[in-house]
This record gives C-alpha cells, structure tokens and sequence, in this order.
C-alpha cells in the first residue's frame, strides 16, 4: 500500500545504463503532466525506464509510487481489482472496486505506473481517464506499445540505444556511447575475462548496429560470449538478418532486427531447449521448477532434462531467475514469451500444452485443498499468492475451451478461502459464478460452489442473493454440501441477527460426522483409517492417530474417547487442564459438544488433558454446587455443571442439577452466597464460540 511516501516498484536484477537525455525529459513531463505514455516496440526498455525514473522522483509524490504490472492479466475486468490489491484495498464491502480505489486516490497524491499496456488498450483507457477526473493529485506513468487515447496525454516514443559513427572511436570512447557499454557489462557478468579492445572493438560495435541498438536485443547477443567471439557473433547475426529480410518484406528495420536477434537465439538452442522455451509460454508471470517439469516433460522432453534446459536458458538471459523463499522461481519477459508462444502453434501444441498447465494447477489447488487447514496453512498461501497469474490463466482457458468448465468450477471453489484471505473475494465470487453459469444443473460439486459463492455474497453484506444461491444449492439435494451449506447458513442467520447456534452446532456436527468417515490426515497428508475418537473442529481435517503431537493424548485416543482438535495453537486433548480444582482453559478448541463422546468410559478417573493418574476434582461430571456427582444423566452427557453456588432450585426437575439430581438448594450453598452463578447448559457451539446455548432463568 503506497502511504506516506511508500513505493511498490520492482527492483531491477541487472545494473542499469545510459538513458541520461530520457530519463530527464520524462521527469520535466511528471512535473507538467498528469498522463505520460511511453510507447516503442518490444524490448526497447520502456518497463526499466519508467521504473528507473519513477524511483529517482518518488520523493515528489509524498503519498508513494505505486507499480501495477498488467502483462500477467489477460482480462480488462480484473484490471481494477489488481489495482485495488496493490493499493492494499481489501473486498470487504459491498462498494464497487472503482469506488474504493477512487474514495483512497481522491485526496492522495500519488504517481501510479501501469507498465505494459497495449494488450488491454481499451481497458486501461477508461481506468485512467476515471481515476483522471476524480482524484486531482494523481499523476499516471504508463508503458504501452502504441498510445491510450486519453485527453491530455502526453506521449514520448523510447529510442533504442545510442549507437558510435561510422569513423570508430577508441575502445575508451566507444565505452561512452550506451549500446556498446551495455553489451560490455552484460558479457562480463557472463565472462568476467571480457575486456574491450582494440581487436575486438569493431566486432562489438557491429553487433550493436545489427540490433539496432535495442537493450533486448543487445542483452541476447552479449549472452553468447562464454561460447562465441563478438566476430562469431556478428557472423551469425548477419546470416540471420538475410535470412529475415528474404521473407518478411513489411516488417519494419527495428522490428526485423529485434526478430532476427531472437530467431538467431532460438536456432542456438538444442532441440530440448526450444521444447522448454516454447512450452514455458503458458505460464504467466512466475513459475517454480516442479511446475515447468510437469508441463514440458513428455513429447520428446523427459523429465530429467527439464532442468538442464532451464538453466541453459537462463545463462542464454531467456528466463530470468528470482529468489522467492525457499523456492527459485522464473520469469520469461513478454517478448520471449509471445515468440515461443508462436513457435508452440507452429508446432500444433498450443491446446495440449494449455490443458496440461491447466491440470497442473488442478492438482495443486487439490493439495492446497486437502492440506489448507493444517501447520501448511501460511506456506500454501505464500504459494498461492505466487500462483496467482497462472491460476486466472488456467481458469479463463477452462471456461473457454468447449467442455472443461467444471475444471474451472473445481479450481474456483478449491481455493476460496485464499480469494477471501488475498481480499480478494469478489475476483473468487466471479470466477465461481461464470464457471456455474458455464456447466450443467447436475454437475459434480455444483452445490458447494453455491454454498462458496453464497459465503462472497454475505461477505458483500448481499443476503437476498446469498439466500438465492443456498435455496438452489438446497433443490440439488447434494449430501457431499450439506455441512457446508448447514454452515453458511449459520453464518447467514447471524447476518440477519437471527438464532443461529443451533444451525452452527448442525455444521459442526456434520462436519465431524464427514471426517469421521474418512479424509486425509493434516500432517502426514495421508488416507488414515484410525482417528482419534471425538469432535472436529476443522471443517476439513483431522489428525490422524499415528500424527497426534502429544504422546499422552495420542495413548488415550486408542483407548478411551477424548476429543481431540488436532489443533497446533492447543492441545490434542481439547483442553489444557493446569490443576485439579481449575475449570477448563476457554481458548480455541476446548469446548466438547453432543457427539463428541462425553463422558469418558466406565472406569476412566481423568480429564481430558490431566496428568495421568491424576483425577480431577472439580471435572464437568461433578456439581459445582455439592461437589458429587451429578444425578442428572442428560446434564452428564451434555458435560454441563451447575454454576450456581446456590443449587438450581429454580429450574424444572428435567434439567435440575443438584447433589444426586435433588431439587433443594445445596448444603454449601450458604457459603458461596458471594459468587452466584447461574447454570449454564452446555450444548453444541460453533468452534471458537464458548457463549451457552442456554442458561438457568435464574
């Protein structure tokens, strides 16, 4: 979020060089201006440009500088919501996501850079000119191939490179000149024996006319010094440009040259890696190893080979690599990657190459599924967040292509929880209507991705749509959703400040009655077919026996009922017990409800999570008031003890809880007078909720 000065620019991996004349110019423009549009053709350096610029004037804009990179989002209707996440807005709201962006921009004076543009020319037109008019102080710096078409923009077209005269200089001249110097520093981070000289001046200074003195072009080139000579290279390029002119008569000089520069890359590179380059064109934005080998193994790739290829493509400066955490992931610039995007139609692999990153993600939103609510809970979500990209990507393909929309269903329900926990809820709720729009009334799932699309509803405070949405949800009579619409029902009935703990104890119930049926373990991720006997309090997980964390809670599961949560912030036991005399601790977790198989077995002389050998004096199967056991069996079942240190005298004899279930005050009760109570019946409870369903009337 770009307050008090704060920026959110990307930062450059390689040194920056040259561009003294542009960078000043654009600077005078910010200070007149309020829309700067920098056009040129791809790979003339317009993204480090504005970045290099919008970092030396953010001192200028006292509200910050904030970046938005468009070349990940191939649809104009999630351009506002991208711009909303970077500003740190949450979907929390009704409101509409230009509503909020602009209620935040309107008093803020802030420079906003949206680089790479000319894909969503039309959309980002009407973004801009809106945020224009509304918000006073903004100021726009925006990357595009060809101009937006705005009132009031001023445009200015990105030069390659300088490049030397004819009559060469000396090799400490040539070093002055920006195209000569970049390809210097980029073959001595390649090389760090490179020097310029006096022999190899002129060859370096022909490769720099060949490509037209364009920074991608230059940084390809100068990628090949660890294998060829600047001769060998200016050789080859030479060979390529002929080749090109020969067959593309309308292109025009700079774009042939950026053209041949490429083509002459991907002619240098085995047969295995122009595989991988063409097949890594499906991914947008970043992607780890283990998601480029699932998808460029098979047709002639093994698997193995995958990361040899990779990392040939990074020394050949095709695929950028970026620390992430624990994991490497890689990035292919735009202009790579819509080449070997052509070269993967050329090769009539454009739909399978599609389907598998599609089933890719399909089965990583399953893992992030089974193991979500679980010690991986932070890690999925940094992962997901890294994803994001490739899951839109994978989810426009899916309800596209004929027939692969519940794929899309599958992929949207799986992660709702991470839409809602991005802020991102209204992006999930649409992704989640358009794939139910596309498939058919009696597809698999269709009912838990209305209940999901419900739950969005009530988060944007709609309740006759969500109530809509659980009514159709109902008429499909799916047993597999009835806990989670029993759930988000709940949820909607307290919306509606109407009763609801009984509608969250149903869910909570049916929720441990699925788990119990089988499902996958938390920690060890696997089919378990012994589990502790009791509640679940994770809608979706459990431990499994041979997982539970304390040995002691791990023995009684085998051999007496004790509810166990699984719970990393608490015990396995469901409550910490820290003396005799003590109640139960009230955090997370600690509160048994009907079913979960209270009271403990004949015999057993324990609570839940007291020292073994240890029993409990003031456990819920003894009155609070007499300090014997309870005569009321319903009340033992229900683990309720009576509260009131003056007997319960006052409630009806069903539900009376005194010494052996007699309706008289206690016998103690005239020393407690100061700390009366009244009786509190537990029942079933929503997780983390310790409120009483109901009390004594007195």
């Amino acid at each position: 979020m770009a307050t008090g000065g704060e920026t959110t620019l990307r930062a450059g991996l390689t040194s920056y060089v040259g561009r003294t004349a542009e960078s000043g110019e654009i600077r005078r423009l910010l200070g007149t201006a309020r829309l700067v549009t920098l056009t040129g053709p791809g790979g003339v350096g317009k993204t480090r440009l504005a970045a290099q610029v919008a970092t030396t004037v953010s001192r200028a804009f006292t509200d910050g500088v904030v970046d938005v990179a468009l070349a990940e989002v191939r649809d104009a209707r999630l351009l506002t919501g991208l711009l909303a996440h970077r500003l740190g807005l949450y979907d929390q709201s009704n409101q509409s996501r230009v509503d909020a962006v602009l209620d935040h921009l309107r008093e803020q004076r802030v420079l906003l850079v949206l680089d790479n543009c000319e894909h969503l020319v039309d959309g980002c037109a009407e973004l801009v000119s809106t945020l224009l008019r509304w918000c006073p102080h903004l100021v726009v710096l925006t990357t595009s191939r060809r101009s937006l078409g705005v009132a009031g923009e001023h445009v200015l077209t990105v030069p390659p490179l300088t490049l030397p005269p004819d009559d060469l200089p000396s090799p400490g001249d040539l070093l002055a000149y920006d195209a000569v110097r970049l390809f210097v520093e980029r073959a001595r981070s390649m090389c760090s024996s490179f020097r310029l000289t006096s022999d190899n001046g002129q060859d370096v200074v022909r490769v720099c006319r060949q490509v037209d003195g364009l920074p991608l072009a230059v940084e390809l080139a100068a990628a090949r010094i660890r294998a060829l000579s600047p001769r060998q290279i200016a050789d080859r390029l030479d060979d390529r440009l002929a080749l090109l002119s020969t067959g593309e008569h309308g292109v025009p000089d700079r774009q042939r040259s950026l053209r041949a520069t490429v083509d002459w890359s991907f002619a240098l590179c085995t047969e295995v890696e122009r595989a991988v380059w063409s097949r890594c064109s499906v991914f947008a934005g970043s992607f780890d190893l283990a998601g480029a080998e699932y998808v460029c193994a098979g047709e002639g790739v093994r698997r193995g080979e995958v990361l040899a290829a990779v990392d040939s493509l990074i020394d050949m400066s095709v695929l950028l690599r970026e620390e992430s955490g624990p994991t490497v992931r890689y990035r292919m610039l735009e202009v790579l990657r819509d080449y070997g995007h052509e070269r993967l139609v050329d090769r009539g692999e454009e739909v399978v190459l599609a389907r598998r990153h599609r089933d890719y993600y399909d089965q990583l939103t399953e893992n992030a599924d089974n193991e979500w609510f679980g010690p991986r809970q932070l890690e999925w979500m940094d992962r997901l967040r890294a994803e994001h990209a490739n899951l839109r990507v994978a989810l426009a393909w899916s309800l596209r292509a004929p027939g692969e929309a519940s794929a899309a269903l599958r992929i949207a329900t799986r992660v709702f929880e991470y839409w809602a926990m991005r802020g991102s809820a209204r992006e999930g709720r649409d992704w989640i209507d358009r794939a139910l729009a596309a498939v058919p009334d009696e597809t698999e799932g269709r009912a838990i991705a209305l209940s999901m699309s419900a739950l969005c509803a009530l988060v944007h405070s709609d309740l006759p749509l969500a109530r809509a949405r659980l009514d159709e949800a109902d008429r499909l009579d799916d047993p597999e959703a009835h806990a989670q619409l029993t759930y988000v029902r709940s949820f909607a009935a307290m919306m509606s400040i109407e009763p609801a703990v009984e509608l969250a104890a149903e869910a909570v119930r049916a929720f441990a009655a699925k788990a119990a049926s089988g499902g996958r373990c938390i920690r060890c991720s696997s089919r378990a077919s012994r589990w502790p006997t009791g509640e679940i309090w994770r809608p979706r997980g459990r431990c499994c026996a041979g997982c539970c964390r304390y040995p002691r809670t791990r023995a009684k599961a085998t051999t007496a009922r004790w509810p166990c949560s699984g719970s990393v912030s608490s015990r396995c036991g469901s409550a910490t017990w820290a003396s005799p005399r003590r109640r139960w601790s009230r955090h997370f977790g600690s509160i048994c409800v009907p079913g979960t198989g209270w009271p403990p077995p004949t015999g057993s002389t324990g609570s839940p999570g007291s020292p073994p050998g240890r029993a409990s004096t003031n456990g819920p199967r003894r009155c609070s008031a007499s300090r014997r056991p309870c005569g009321n069996a319903a009340a033992r079942s229900r683990m309720s003890r009576c509260r009131s240190r003056t007997g319960c005298s006052s409630m009806p004899p069903a539900t009376r809880c005194g010494p052996s279930g007699s309706s008289g005050p206690s016998p103690r009760a005239g020393r407690r007078r100061r700390r009366t109570w009244p009786c509190a019946r537990m029942t079933a409870v929503p997780p983390g909720h310790h409120r009483p369903a109901s009390r004594c009337p007195r």
